[in-house]
């Protein structure tokens, strides 16, 4: 994250049981994280905000194009799964990519770890990420080396 500047910037994570990735971007100089989850959270922090995952869509219009980055690290490839307490949705992940998406400032960076592999759903625990889905998820993404 240090050298991809989020220093001063506006980040949130997606799916985040434990705020590590919070304290990251923090402590790597973002200015403000919003943490979304299907769990409630207590956080103690004057940087971190906690957003209950089933409360977005009723705040859509005040987190549209509001970040400058979003962390997913093992989360997309649950979504839809119900693993987690999310609905089952065949596309749960390609929707839950649209809303990062549409969560996103132009130009902004998503920090995303998912497994990569055969396309495979483990029903209920996660899809793996293939050629096929791949294409689904990140159609619009410009990968960074």
């Amino acid at each position: 994250m240090q050298h991809f500047g989020v220093k001063g910037k506006i980040g949130a994570v997606i799916g985040s049981q434990s705020p590590w990735a919070e304290v990251y971007a923090l402590v790597n100089g973002a200015k403000h994280m919003t943490t979304v989850d299907y769990y409630e959270l207590s956080i103690n922090h004057s940087q971190i905000t906690f957003l209950y995952a089933p409360d977005l869509p009723a705040k859509r219009e005040e987190y549209y194009g509001k970040f400058d980055f979003i962390i997913s690290y093992s989360s997309i490839e649950h979504s839809g799964l119900g693993r987690y307490g999310d609905p089952i949705d065949p596309i749960g992940d390609i929707r839950e990519m649209n809303k990062i998406h549409c969560m996103l400032k132009p130009n902004g960076l998503l920090f995303v770890g998912f497994p990569v592999g055969v396309d495979t759903i483990l029903y209920n625990a996660h899809r793996i990420y293939g050629r096929m889905r791949l294409a689904m998820i990140l159609p619009v993404v410009e990968n960074i080396p």
